[in-house]
């Protein structure tokens, strides 16, 4: 509104500053509430300084609570076969479950993928071929048809991935034009593998045959995989309980027979001789033990009887570059400082018998050749490419190059080479016949007998005691003979047991190599105009092989990890490149922890000596007040001297930087044995005499908010201790009795017993105590004596920060720093206890991270929590000092309004009153005027 003015002119009074006047001295208590709005919003302001702080503490806590912090593993690479980068060979990672190790890893062939190219042609030309040919994938083919003369390669192309493309499920092979050539590629490097599952079929079906996802039946050739048979949950082996012939024919075996099969390994136990040698050529590994370098024996074997040598004849010192250790002393460790074969190269492993000979176990592969004193020449004619066997005891037939090869031996005449298991037994006779069945007039008979099964590993002059086929121990005489002079094995011709009845129905599980394909044009030549069957234009699928410490592994990817499925190294992921041999050593990486604690503490002092500083400093004096702006900094001093808030968080900050903690866990298991056995096999008490042990000697178990005092007696073994923690009807610190006393791990705090107990204890393996929670949402925590926790090996090393090197400063509790409760980081100390013992660091760390982040948020969160039944509150303390404080200036502004409102009221009406007196004054004035002006003229006129 326009500014109101009364005029003295009349008067000679100055109404307008009698007004302000009047209403400057009535607007004193508005004064005292704008001075208090000041306070408060400054003291706003410092609280949102300290909002951010926290927010920045808790911030610093995001990697302080991952466990995965603690346990970081990093990978330094270094090439051995030569001195070029080792990226040409591999690259590596390592998350916090690889173990800290050295590894050498050969790579030996990369993994690739199948590529089928065609002859070049002009991308816009017609290429001039018609017809079709077939694509086979694992047994599966889809046939490529309708292609025209005037087709150009993208015209073929594009039929090609019509038909690929459609297939459910999809074979996994793609075709493109590429530098004016046809490409046909797999999808994925390597073999691969695939699983699927046949229509339900019964006993009386012929072939097997499969479904794609949309239903249509289509016929596997079974001979490029393998396959299980799978009736509920029932599964049948293939060599055992069935076979296939003929490609995808299934045929149930009525009896397992008590001899190994074509191919199959059985093991021979065989009785050494005084002074005769086994000698094991094995492939040096990387590491300073090569395992299983001599063979399982029943009786631990005389190291003093073994010797170890080159294969150029330099022998190896016993004692000094080797030791033999391990289970029955088959392995053998290579000492520091002493010579040992490179990584890779072979040297051989020799074990003399010294007196009456140990029983040492071989495997042996059954022999899967035929001698069929036949011509090659004449059977291979009379036969064919496709010819057939057909076994006349169990009249299944089985075809060549599918179930079995015929091959020439040196002397001219045909072997027959089984391909497969078959139920074929030792003298079971075959005819050979062409395709379709056609009789050729020759026979033949399944061989009976392996030779030389020992000579490879022993000296001779021992003795076969027992032959094991498939765990079962055979009879000899009348299942085997064994000839030892000759070093042969006869299979005698026995039935053995039978075998499990055929299901009435089943389905069929056929895992086979995913990834390959062949092509045929079934003599059309399309093919060989197009070049796709040139062998120029070939690249094989072929799979990585790498030689991981001395193993060799095999992967269809060039992407090994555990996020691939495919891992060989645990917690170790590989890239591979390309052939060649690297070192990996996996180390502790504590960069990552060493950088969270720093960051942590950055915050935490922050926050510190800001509440400090807030706590002490004083409001400036009124005097230096009036000289500063408004906007100085140290107008807002004093505000929060002596805050209970900022009291509380300090006295809270330093407590959880200084307390001892309980790390929470789901299962503990004791670090190392709690007892061991004496020399009748009993338990050892966790206390034996002389030691002695107070009664009062408890650990506590809680989950849930219920605590089990357990209570160790002395001369309890930890068998006992289990059984009692384990005991519904146990709780010594309530009652003894044990048909009223209530365990707090199985019941409630009414007494109802739990459907399943909150924890559990178990004696773990090497006599440990392992302690878990049934409810992974419900972790336990230990407590009770110190003693007894370490005498059982489950308390955590590390229970403070300052035993991991974050402390008060060091120079002494009196100083400035120490007094605020600031914290230093001893860098030594805490890597020494990282590499000690990472998992208790990390348990402890954790813990304090998480109790420190809930304190945090108990701080800072915006969100309502209720208090009581309707009524809520906001979560964080430090929101609501905030809140507390707006509603405060809120109500404040609502007063100065009103306040205002008034006083306006009040200046009208002021306005009003002096306008009405200076009106008043006006007509006075001019009255007196009047009166002088006539009294002047009377008395002219006097």
């Amino acid at each position: 509104m326009a500014e109101m003015s009364v005029s003295g002119i009349a008067s000679g009074i100055d109404w307008d500053s009698m007004i302000e006047k009047i209403l400057k001295n009535a607007s004193k208590p508005a004064n005292v509430q704008l001075v208090k709005r000041d306070k408060l919003e400054a003291k706003k302001s410092l609280f949102q300084e300290f909002q951010i702080a926290l927010q920045a503490v808790q911030r610093s806590l995001s990697s302080l609570k991952l466990p995965s912090t603690y346990t970081a593993k990093g990978i330094d690479i270094a090439r051995l076969d030569n001195n070029t980068s080792y990226k040409s060979v591999l690259n590596a990672t390592a998350n916090s479950d690889a173990s800290i190790d050295l590894h050498t890893v050969e790579v030996v062939q990369v993994a690739k993928a199948q590529v089928s190219r065609s002859n070049m042609f002009s991308p816009t030309a017609a290429v001039g071929v018609s017809g079709g040919f077939d694509i086979n994938v694992g047994g599966r083919t889809v046939s490529i048809t309708g292609i025209a003369a005037t087709d150009t390669l993208q015209n073929i192309s594009d039929k090609i991935n019509q038909v690929l493309k459609t297939q459910v499920p999809s074979l996994g092979v793609t075709a493109a034009v590429l530098y004016d050539r046809l490409v046909l590629q797999s999808d994925n490097t390597g073999m691969g593998a695939a699983t699927i599952t046949s229509n339900t079929m019964t006993t009386s079906t012929g072939a097997v045959v499969f479904a794609d996802g949309k239903g249509n039946p289509y016929t596997l050739d079974m001979s490029q995989g393998k396959a299980v048979v799978k009736n509920g949950s029932n599964t049948y082996t293939q060599g055992v309980h069935f076979d296939i012939h003929a490609g995808n024919q299934i045929t149930w075996r009525t009896t397992i027979p008590s001899y190994a099969t074509a191919g199959d390994t059985y093991q021979v136990e065989y009785q050494m001789a005084a002074a005769e040698k086994y000698t094991n050529t094995i492939t040096r590994g990387s590491g300073k033990i090569d395992g299983n370098a001599l063979p399982p024996s029943a009786s631990p074997l005389n190291p003093s009887d073994v010797t170890v040598q080159s294969l150029g004849g330099y022998a190896y010192r016993f004692g000094m570059d080797y030791i033999v250790s391990g289970p029955n002393g088959r392995d053998i460790e290579w000492l520091d400082g002493g010579l040992r074969p490179p990584a890779g190269v072979a040297y051989e492993v020799v074990y003399t018998e010294a007196g009456g000979g140990p029983s040492i176990t071989v495997d042996v592969q059954r022999n899967n050749t035929d001698t069929t004193g036949i011509a090659f020449a004449a059977l291979d004619s009379a036969m064919g490419a496709a010819g057939e066997i057909r076994d006349t005891v169990r009249g299944m037939t089985y075809i060549r190059g599918v179930d079995f090869d015929l091959v020439q031996d040196a002397f001219g005449d045909a072997l027959v080479q089984w391909k497969g298991r078959n139920p074929l037994g030792p003298g079971d006779a075959y005819d050979f016949q062409t395709s379709g069945g056609g009789v050729t007039g020759f026979t033949g008979l399944r061989a009976d007998t392996d030779t030389s099964i020992l000579g490879q590993f022993f000296s001779g002059g021992g003795n076969v005691t027992s032959v094991q086929v498939n765990g079962t121990a055979l009879t000899p005489g009348t299942d085997y003979n064994y000839t030892a002079g000759l070093d042969t094995l006869q299979w005698l011709p026995t039935i053995g047991s039978a075998a499990p009845a055929p299901p009435a129905s089943y389905a069929v599980e056929y895992t086979y190599d995913a990834n390959p394909f062949t092509l045929s044009d079934g003599g059309s030549g399309i093919l060989t105009t197009l070049g796709l069957n040139s062998a120029i234009n070939q690249t094989a699928a072929q799979d990585a092989i790498l030689v991981v410490d001395g193993n060799t592994f095999t992967r269809s990817s060039n992407l090994i990890g555990e996020s691939y499925s495919n891992e060989i190294i645990k917690g170790v992921t590989l890239d591979i490149k390309g052939p060649g041999e690297v070192e990996l050593d996996v180390f502790l990486n504590a960069e990552t922890a060493i950088t969270a604690i720093q960051d942590f503490l950055t915050a935490y002092n922050d926050v510190l000596g800001w509440i400090n500083t807030r706590m002490t400093e004083k409001e400036v004096d009124a005097s230096v007040k009036a000289t500063l702006d408004s906007d100085d900094f140290r107008m807002r001093w004093g505000h929060l001297n002596g805050n209970s808030l900022l009291r509380s968080s300090k006295n809270t900050l330093r407590r959880l930087t200084s307390q001892v903690y309980a790390p929470p866990f789901t299962q503990r298991t004791s670090r190392g044995s709690v007892w061991g056995t004496n020399s009748l096999g009993h338990l050892i008490p966790i206390v034996t005499p002389p030691a002695y042990q107070p009664p009062s000697e408890t650990f506590n178990i809680t989950v849930d908010g219920r605590t089990l005092i357990a209570k160790v007696d002395p001369g309890q073994t930890l068998a006992d201790v289990v059984a009692n923690i384990n005991n519904p009807n146990w709780n010594p610190t309530v009652d003894s009795n044990p048909t009223t006393a209530k365990n707090p791990l199985f019941y409630d705090e009414n007494g109802v017993l739990y459907a399943i107990p909150l924890a559990r204890a178990k004696v773990g393996p090497n006599n440990t105590l392992v302690v878990e929670t049934m409810d992974s949402t419900k972790p336990v925590t230990l407590g009770g004596t110190t003693s007894m926790l370490s005498t059982l090996q489950v308390n955590f090393e590390y229970t403070t920060l300052s035993e991991v090197g974050i402390k008060l400063p060091s120079y002494g509790t009196g100083t400035e720093e120490a007094k605020i409760g600031t914290l230093e980081f001893d860098v030594n100390k805490f890597m020494t206890a990282i590499e000690n013992n990472p998992q208790d660091l990390a348990a402890l760390m954790t813990t304090f991270a998480g109790q420190m982040d809930t304190y945090m948020n108990d701080m800072l969160r915006a969100s309502q929590k209720e208090v009581a039944p309707g009524i809520t509150t906001t979560q964080g303390a430090v929101v609501r000092e905030m809140e507390a404080i707006d509603a405060e200036i809120k109500r404040i502004d609502k007063y100065l309004a009103e306040f205002d409102r008034r006083l306006e009221m009040k200046r009208s009406s002021l306005f009003d009153q002096f306008s009405a007196a200076e009106t008043s004054l006006a007509k006075l004035m001019e009255q007196a005027n009047w009166l002088a002006s006539v009294t002047s003229q009377l008395q002219s006129a006097s």
